[in-house]
């Protein structure tokens, strides 16, 4: 979950709020292997990342260049904090399909937690080249510049996501902090009321 504004600096945001299960084929997926990732998915709903995992990598066994399975396994890597051994997944797609999307942004994100915003910031334009409106890619690069202490940045990337996904929560909220960082208290308020008013605590 992102930080109470109280709590400090950084926008922390849950990395995965916009990471919905990867499209997978299913003309090109054997029924056992996709029983394991629907149990996979299911497990990892419910909070069972460790044991999700497990039916990812089973799954990957059976077909290892399958992109939506390596992205499985990473966010399921990442949820584990295992953030390097999800970076190493989320290359892999990279890898075997450069225009990925999913991965890039994913690995960005988990670059972020890293503390290596600069990178991630590479990896968020990439997904921008790719899809202008990825309006993850735009928060999360407002993530990245806010961690990095440049908050009129990180508003514009905010601003760029709301346009495009109008009800989004975090979005919000954490354009509320950046203007609370510069002393724009009245939007702060505004921006941080907008929030509540969609489901943010």
């Amino acid at each position: 979950m992102i930080a109470p504004a109280e709590s400090g600096r950084k926008c922390n945001a849950n990395p995965y709020v916009f990471i919905v299960h990867s499209s997978i084929d299913i003309m090109s997926l054997a029924e056992e292997t996709l029983e394991l990732i629907k149990t996979g998915d299911r497990l990892f709903d419910e909070g069972s990342f460790e044991q999700a995992l497990q039916y990812y990598e089973k799954a990957q066994e059976l077909f290892p260049r399958d992109d939506g399975i390596l992205i499985k396994k990473g966010i399921a890597l990442g949820s584990l904090n295992r953030i390097e051994k999800a970076i190493e997944c989320f290359n892999k797609v990279i890898e075997l399909y450069p225009s990925e999307t999913v991965a890039w942004n994913c690995k960005g994100i988990m670059l972020n937690e890293l503390g290596k915003c600069e990178e991630a910031i590479q990896c968020f334009d990439e997904v921008l080249r790719i899809e202008p409106d990825y309006f993850s890619a735009w928060f999360y690069k407002g993530v990245s510049f806010d961690n990095l202490g440049q908050p009129k940045k990180a508003i514009e990337c905010y601003d760029i996501a709301i346009k495009n996904e109008p009800d989004l929560a975090y979005a919000w909220y954490c354009k509320g902090l950046a203007l609370k960082k510069l002393k724009l208290e009245e939007a702060s308020l505004e921006a941080l009321a907008r929030a509540k008013e969609l489901g943010m605590e």
